[in-house]
């Protein structure tokens, strides 16, 4: 994904990718049409596997991918100083990942905020000398009235 300074040139960083949650959910069911294609059973799924992989806490698993994306903010947010602003593209995990550290929260926390992340929706943190704070979670107030539709998870 892109992150860039406002007043800057876009940027590319993969810690802010996304895991691959496609390919999570088709280790644990293959290519099951009846889970690949039905959201509802494909979320408890994706649910099920997240949890685990959170919970296993594995090098090379939820630690680095977690560990990177937190880094990767910390490092963006040294670079901008004092008074400036970033927007970052990024995905629900990354989103999920950040928010779970800043607020402490552990697997069950971690799988609850993925659950419900909106694609375009906006994650405000404040960055000052007391660290890293959440401002506002998964803003999607754009995404209302007849912009309702443009609303998804995925």
């Amino acid at each position: 994904m892109t992150a860039m300074r406002l007043s800057g040139e876009p940027r590319t960083d993969s810690r802010f990718d996304e895991y691959d949650h496609v390919g999570m959910v088709a280790a644990e069911v293959g290519d099951d049409p009846a889970v690949m294609g039905d959201p509802t059973r494909f979320q408890a799924v994706l649910d099920e596997s997240l949890g685990a992989w959170v919970t296993a806490d594995a090098a090379g698993g939820w630690r680095d991918f977690s560990a990177g994306a937190t880094a990767a903010l910390a490092e963006l947010a040294d670079d901008l100083g004092s008074g400036r602003d970033a927007v970052v593209s990024t995905s629900g995990g990354v989103i999920a990942a950040i928010v779970a550290h800043l607020l402490g929260l552990g697997a069950d926390g971690v799988v609850a905020l993925n659950r419900v992340v909106v694609n375009a929706g906006l994650t405000t943190l404040i960055v000052g000398r007391s660290g890293t704070h959440l401002l506002t979670f998964n803003d999607h107030a754009h995404l209302t009235g007849d912009a309702a539709h443009l609303r998804t998870y995925r």
